[in-house]
C-alpha cells in the first residue's frame, strides 16, 4: 500500500502505465525519462521563489496579530490560565474576520476552545486559485494571519520540470486494494541533495474535535480549491471508509507553527500541527529511509532531503517511525498508525 500517496487521478495515467520500480537501483542509464507535469501538482512551480537562506528576513506582521488581540492580554504570549484562555476565543469569535469560518461544536473537555478555525493561507482563496486550508485554533490562526506569505501565492520548488522524481507502481506495503504508488528517482540524487520544497495541501490541529472531523468533507468541499481538493482525495486511506478525515490521518506529518510571540519579538515554537503534502505525501515507508523530511515555516514548505546517494529509477522512502527504535517496537507503531506490517529491509519479511 502507498501509505502516503497523493496524484492518483487522471492526471497520472502515463505513472500508472509504468512497470513498477520498487528498489530498482539496477537502471543502466544515467536518467531515467520520466518526470512530472503541471497538470500532476497543485501548486504552480518556478525557480528561487523564496530566500531559504538562515539570514532570510522574515517579519510577523505585529499590527495584524495585535489587533484581534483579547483585552486581557498586553503582548501576543499565549495564554495559559483557562479563564483568560477562554475570554480570548470569545473573543475571537466576536471579531470573526470575512476571510475564515469558526465552526463552533460542543464543548469537549473544561479546556477546549468550543471552536475551530477554518482557513485559507497563499493567495486570496477563490475556487480557481490553489492555497493551503488550516484547521486550527483562534490563536494559531491568527499568527498564520500575520505570517508574510498569508496573502501571497504558494508555490512548489523548483520548477516542476527539474523536480528529480516521478510517481509509479510501488510494491512496497501490497495491502488489499493491490499495488499502490511510490515516488521514484528520475537522475541519481547526491546526498543531502533537496529533492523538492512544497507547501501542504492541509494542515490540521493534532486536537480537531470529533464534531468538525465527521464534518470534515464538507468543510473541505467548501473551503478547497478544486485543484487541492483532487490531490486530497487521490491519497490513499488506511482507515475504513472512502471520506478526507482518513485520507488526513493516514498522510499526516508533523509541522511546528510558533504561536507565541515574546516581548523582544522573538518567536517560539508552540503548537505541532498535522501537515498533508502532495508529493512528500508518495513516499513510502522503510525503516532503512534514503531521504528525511524538513519542515520551514519562514516559506510553509516542506522538503524531502536525500540521506545518501539515490540512483535512478529507485524508490524514495520516508521513515515513519523512529528508526532509532527496536524492531518490535517499530512494527508495533506502524501496524497501529498505518494498518500495515513493515517489511522493509531492516525489519526484514
Amino acid at each position: 500500500m502507498d501509505m502516503l500517496s497523493s496524484l492518483e487521478g487522471t492526471s497520472q495515467s502515463a505513472s500508472v502505465s509504468r512497470p513498477p520500480a520498487a528498489s530498482t537501483a539496477k537502471v543502466p542509464a544515467h536518467e531515467v525519462k520520466l518526470g512530472l507535469r503541471a497538470s500532476d501538482i497543485a501548486f504552480p512551480s518556478g525557480n528561487n521563489i523564496y530566500d531559504h537562506s538562515p539570514s532570510a528576513p522574515f517579519d510577523i506582521d505585529l499590527k495584524v496579530l495585535l489587533d484581534v488581540a483579547p483585552a486581557q492580554t498586553t503582548n501576543a504570549t499565549l495564554v495559559t490560565d483557562e479563564d483568560e484562555y477562554m475570554a480570548a476565543h470569545e473573543e475571537y469569535a466576536r471579531r470573526s474576520l470575512s476571510q475564515s469560518k469558526i465552526v463552533s461544536v460542543p464543548n469537549d473537555s473544561a479546556f477546549d476552545p468550543n471552536m475551530t478555525c477554518i482557513m485559507g493561507f497563499g493567495a486570496a482563496p477563490d475556487e480557481n486559485t490553489p492555497h493551503a486550508v488550516a484547521f486550527c485554533d483562534p490563536i494559531t490562526r491568527q499568527f498564520l494571519r500575520a505570517h508574510p506569505l498569508f496573502a501571497r501565492p504558494l508555490y512548489i520548488e523548483p520548477h516542476y520540470s527539474s523536480i528529480p522524481v516521478y510517481i509509479a507502481s510501488s510494491r512496497i506495503h501490497k495491502g488489499e486494494s493491490g499495488i499502490g504508488k511510490g515516488l521514484f528517482a528520475t537522475r541519481r540524487i547526491i546526498r543531502d541533495e533537496i529533492l523538492f520544497r512544497e507547501p501542504p495541501l492541509v494542515l490540521m490541529s493534532l486536537e480537531i474535535s470529533f464534531h468538525v472531523a465527521m464534518q470534515f468533507d464538507e468543510l473541505t468541499s467548501q473551503t478547497m480549491p478544486k485543484r487541492t481538493q483532487e490531490a486530497l482525495d487521490a491519497l490513499h486511506n488506511c482507515w475504513p471508509g472512502n471520506d478526507r478525515y482518513g485520507r488526513m490521518r493516514t498522510n499526516m506529518i508533523a509541522v511546528d507553527l510558533p504561536t507565541k510571540l515574546s516581548e523582544d519579538g522573538e518567536t517560539t515554537v508552540d503548537r505541532t500541527l498535522g501537515g498533508c503534502f502532495q508529493l512528500v505525501s508518495r513516499a513510502n515507508h522503510s525503516c532503512a529511509a534514503n531521504v528525511s523530511f524538513e519542515w520551514d515555516y519562514k516559506t510553509l514548505q516542506g522538503s524531502l532531503i536525500a540521506d545518501r546517494v539515490i540512483e535512478p529509477g529507485e524508490e524514495i522512502c520516508i521513515c515513519y517511525c523512529d528508526p532509532r527504535d527496536t524492531k518490535a517496537v517499530r512494527r508495533e507503531e506502524i501496524l497501529r498508525k498505518y494498518r500495515f506490517k513493515c517489511t522493509c529491509p531492516r525489519c526484514g519479511p
